[in-house]
């Protein structure tokens, strides 16, 4: 699902034609979310906690060990790591408010390293929903819009 806003929040502002239009897949979510910070659409706190929760997602989606969960070594210093479960973006509005959960979500996160990578994973797409609301699409090179914003 990060990964899928990811790609929808790079559309929503990049030019598109049918030569250079951004196809779905077409970057992964690490390059999705690198080039995302790069042209300012995530802070540099948004961009970390996508990078652990795109790590903790691959260490679940590629380890065989029937005992990794939340409280592994390395599962849980990631997931205490992430920042988003202690800077709330309530309250949401929009699509964001369908996912806000109810009641103190810093303390639903601190109950346990499961709350923390959740409440940083609805946090996170929260933010993303709210970043394509109000995300403006790049103008065109030569465009009377584009060369009025950049005074030339």
């Amino acid at each position: 699902m990060l990964e899928q806003l990811v790609q929808q929040l790079l559309a929503t502002v990049l030019v598109q034609s049918k030569r250079t239009a951004l196809r779905p897949g077409e970057l992964d979510f690490s390059r999705g979310v690198g080039w995302a910070y790069r042209i300012g659409l995530l802070r540099r706190d948004e961009l970390a906690d996508l990078r652990l929760l795109g790590r903790i997602r691959n260490e679940y989606a590629h380890n065989w060990d029937p005992n990794l969960d939340f409280d592994s070594a390395q599962i849980r210093d990631w997931v205490l790591k992430l920042s988003t479960p202690d800077s709330p973006v309530l309250p949401a509005r929009g699509v964001g408010a369908s996912l806000a959960p109810l009641g103190d979500p810093v303390a639903f996160a601190r109950i346990s390293c499961r709350n923390r990578w959740l409440m940083a994973t609805i946090q996170m797409m929260i933010r993303l929903l709210i970043a394509i609301e109000n995300a403006r699409p790049f103008e065109e090179a030569g465009t009377p819009a584009a060369t009025a914003t950049s005074g030339r």
